[in-house]
């Protein structure tokens, strides 16, 4: 008898030290992943799963780190393991919608949000505001924006708020915009007149064109400026756009300006940008300029930016610093600011003293703009712009000048 409750007792204890030893294991490929040492950490999670088939943490974690290392599939079949395990685990069905929506595979996500809907416990508010909050994100990545505010207005919880702060200040949407500003110097210069307008189309998920129709007046004369811009993303890390301007009447605008730009995320968690690039302007015969640029970025429910402008020149190399922030001031209000100093091209044609050259100025300038979502379709925008410049023709002398600025805007 007493070997019999020794073996018993035995048995017990040899599984308790398995159990332990696979815990230590999930805990440590948790780390893992989380140090991203993923590749390290998927071969400890199926190590997991090979010991205790059973442990639903790991096969729920095993999926999150395949859809971090985009590899959806693998992803979508550990989770498909997990649900198959408990079908009412609220946190695998949000991996699964996940894995949906990094993969882009919105309307799919849609309707796995639906079917979660059907085996999450709803019993508690907690529970509720879960599987509501998980349908909405669903939705907003099947583009169904309008459907998802609907869920997400009544409910008064900070993931909610994000999402809806999401919605009212998404960048990637198709929209046309007309803006005008003037430009009023403190100095007997004549005001100058600028009017645009812009649209803007994403051919795809992640390409966009924006065209632009600009127009200014100042001294009785009227210049036009067509202008197109190309975005895409190569891969998760690295982006770029492509710029071309022409000016028939270059008596205001630059005849040909140029640009391009590429964006590099050096982590995973895109949190941090490294930015470079050039821009190019030619007025006439002999008379143009190159700028380069370098820049680096924080973006997450903001963004700041710094970035550098070098105008290499026959008489030496300038440079100007600007300072870019782009914020929230709650769901639907919306604010860009922007500061620069340092010595630049100025880019308008026509300028009391620069003659037919391009002057390179020492000006200081700061802006602020207002953007207003009135709704999901329409944003009103304000904004002003103050600039201390350097007078071209007079040496150390300098001039203000103030820009309001109004405009409009329609998403769809």
């Amino acid at each position: 008898m007493r070997s019999i409750c020794a073996l018993f007792f035995l048995a017990i204890s040899t599984l308790g030290v398995a159990q332990v030893n696979v815990d230590s294991l999930f805990r440590h490929a948790q780390n893992l992943s989380w140090q991203n040492h993923r590749q390290e950490a998927i071969e400890e999670l199926n190590q997991v799963i090979e010991l205790a088939p059973d442990y639903l943490g790991a096969h729920v974690h095993l999926a999150r780190v395949y859809g971090w290392e985009a590899e959806y599939d693998k992803g979508l079949e550990a989770i498909h393991n997990a649900l198959q395990l408990d079908s009412s685990y609220t946190e695998a069905w949000e991996v699964n919608v996940d894995l949906l929506i990094w993969s882009s595979r919105g309307n799919e996500a849609v309707e796995v949000a639906r079917l979660a809907l059907q085996h999450i416990d709803q019993n508690t508010e907690n529970r509720k505001r879960e599987a509501a909050i998980l349908r909405a994100r669903a939705l907003i990545a099947a583009g169904d924006h309008e459907e998802a505010l609907e869920i997400l207005e009544p409910i008064d919880h900070y993931e909610a708020h994000q999402l809806r702060l999401f919605i009212y200040q998404r960048q990637n949407y198709d929209y046309v915009e007309v803006r005008s500003s003037a430009e009023y110097f403190t100095d007997v210069f004549d005001p100058m007149y600028y009017t645009s307008i812009e649209g803007k189309y994403n051919v795809a998920p992640d390409h966009g064109i924006v065209a632009r129709f600009n127009t200014a007046q100042r001294f009785n004369q009227w210049g036009t400026q067509g202008e197109v811009d190309y975005y895409m993303a190569f891969n998760r890390r690295l982006s770029g756009y492509v710029n071309y301007g022409y000016s028939p009447t270059n008596t205001v605008f630059p005849e040909h300006r140029a640009g391009a730009e590429l964006y590099y995320y050096p982590f995973p968690i895109g949190i941090y940008r490294l930015s470079g690039g050039v821009r190019y302007m030619y007025f006439d015969q002999g008379n143009d300029v190159t700028i380069y640029t370098a820049g680096i970025s924080v973006i997450a429910n903001f963004e700041v930016t710094l970035r550098t402008f070098i105008t290499p020149t026959d008489e030496g190399t300038n440079f100007a610093w600007n300072l870019f922030s782009r914020f929230s001031g709650g769901e639907r209000h919306f604010f860009v600011f922007s500061g620069t100093y340092g010595f630049s091209p100025d880019p308008r044609r026509i300028q009391v003293g620069a003659g037919n050259q391009v002057a390179i100025l020492q000006n200081t300038q700061a802006s602020l703009e207002w953007r207003y979502r009135v709704n999901l379709d329409w944003i009103l925008l304000a904004g002003y712009n103050y600039t201390y410049q350097e007078r071209p023709s007079v040496e150390s002398e300098f001039y203000s000048i103030h820009s309001p600025t109004l405009g409009i805007r329609y998403t769809f």
